[in-house]
């Protein structure tokens, strides 16, 4: 078994977090601690977090302008050295064996070798969206990056996590759990609205990636570096 550190990446979204962050006490695996990456948004942080910050519960990183989720994930995995890594957002609740059933799977199936476990997310009680939006990395898989960077930093808020689980199902590393459930609640908020205005750019940034034939981890060429 191993540390697990769950990453949520945040604006301003401070109920939903609650809510996340105390269905994550229910865990029947113990053995993870949680780093919420403030985007952009340091004034507005509710003392409830300051609190458990100081508490020892959470680790925060806060930064003072918003670049958005692929940014925050980069700047936690950077500074990501031990134990094993698990990417979220501040809209889930997690069922109470999330971890312990997605862990099970990893030290099960990728004992020695690289491993990514893909999270069953559910909406009003079915499962939606891809198989490898959320998913749990084992060390040989994150430190196959160079600096740990996981996420396709071409991109904003789409298609990183996209290129990260056809990357492990390429790798044949990939295993997606069923039972390691999380609730996804969908609101139509400022975070939503900031992530649809970039959606056209991540979609050709895509596009062109593919046309190029590069995939992040088997290559680390990036487009707006390179076109």
């Amino acid at each position: 078994m191993s540390h697990v550190n769950i990453m949520i990446a945040t604006h301003d979204r401070w109920k939903l977090l609650r809510q996340s962050l105390k269905s994550l006490v229910n865990q029947t695996y113990k053995d993870f601690s949680v780093h919420v990456v403030v985007d952009g948004n340091p004034a507005m942080i509710p003392d409830w977090l300051k609190k458990a910050r100081d508490k020892g519960n959470v680790d925060l990183i806060v930064t003072k302008d918003r670049k958005d989720v692929v940014s925050a994930y980069g700047r936690y995995t950077r500074t990501c050295k031990e134990g094993w890594l698990m990417n979220a957002s501040d809209d889930l609740i997690y069922h109470p064996k999330c971890l312990s059933e997605s862990v099970y799977e990893m030290t099960r199936r990728f004992p020695k070798s690289m491993g990514v476990i893909g999270i069953n997310q559910l909406q009003n009680g079915v499962s939606r969206g891809r198989h490898y939006a959320f998913c749990l990395m084992n060390r040989k898989y994150i430190d196959h990056f160079p600096s740990r960077i996981i996420f396709c930093p071409d991109y904003i808020h789409y298609c990183s996590d996209m290129e990260n689980g056809i990357l492990a199902q390429t790798l044949r590393c990939f295993f997606y759990c069923q039972s390691a459930i999380v609730d996804h609640i969908r609101v139509n908020d400022n975070t939503t609205q900031l992530g649809l205005s970039v959606y056209k750019q991540d979609r050709e940034i895509y596009r062109i990636r593919q046309n190029k034939g590069l995939l992040w981890g088997r290559e680390f060429d990036l487009v707006r570096r390179t076109k």
